[in-house]
């Protein structure tokens, strides 16, 4: 799936309307982009209308330069409804777009993959009493955040620790002298969850 670049906004005046043209030789009449036809037609409409505001611009009149602003975002504006119009069509490979005269980049697909068991790299005592922090090893694409667990009893009972957004954790709040378990789990998208790591046993002071 690609979605197209507006980068065409950034154009200079000249650049903007050799870019227009451009798109518009490459699309009319062209099978390819039938449902786009027109569209195509609007837009070639709009490079005549904003070539002769332009030039009447040329001679630093106020009016004629507002006018040419006008017709320059109703160009853009008419070049951004057909890119989407080009988007609609999600199973084309990238020359679709292309062949058309637009820039593209490839739309992130979101997995659905299970996410695999996280692993705690370390425990450690924090500074304050009664709290502890902790990081896995890694923090994988398409996870959202981790979930913290602890238990008080040698892993027979867990309780609701704390979430964090990346791979450091934090747990306040326990019970000084006293060892625990600590486990995590990932949350991801799509309402995935990971298996639970294997608990870390750590003496909290």
């Amino acid at each position: 799936m690609f979605y197209i670049l507006l980068s065409f906004k950034r154009l200079l005046d000249a650049e903007l309307l050799k870019f227009a043209r451009e798109v518009v030789s490459l699309m009319k009449g062209n099978a390819k982009y039938t449902d786009e036809q027109s569209q195509v037609t609007a837009v070639e409409a709009q490079i005549e209308v904003f070539q002769v505001a332009s030039t009447k611009a040329a001679d630093g009149t106020t009016a004629f330069i507002n006018d040419s602003n006008t017709q320059r975002e109703d160009l853009l504006a008419k070049l951004v409804v057909l890119a989407k119009l080009l988007e609609v069509h999600t199973t084309e490979g990238q020359a679709f777009f292309t062949e058309a005269g637009f820039v593209v980049r490839q739309k992130p697909v979101k997995s659905d993959a299970p996410l695999r068991m996280p692993v705690i790299e370390d425990v450690l005592r924090d500074v304050k009493s009664g709290s502890i922090r902790g990081m896995l090893k890694d923090f994988p694409k398409g996870v959202r955040q981790i979930a913290v667990e602890f238990s008080e009893d040698n892993g027979i009972t867990w309780r609701n620790g704390t979430y964090s957004t990346g791979k450091r954790f934090k747990l306040e709040g326990l019970v000084p002298r006293q060892d625990y378990l600590v486990r995590v789990r990932y949350v991801g998208t799509f309402q995935r969850m990971s298996d639970w790591s294997e608990a870390k046993q750590i003496f909290v002071l």
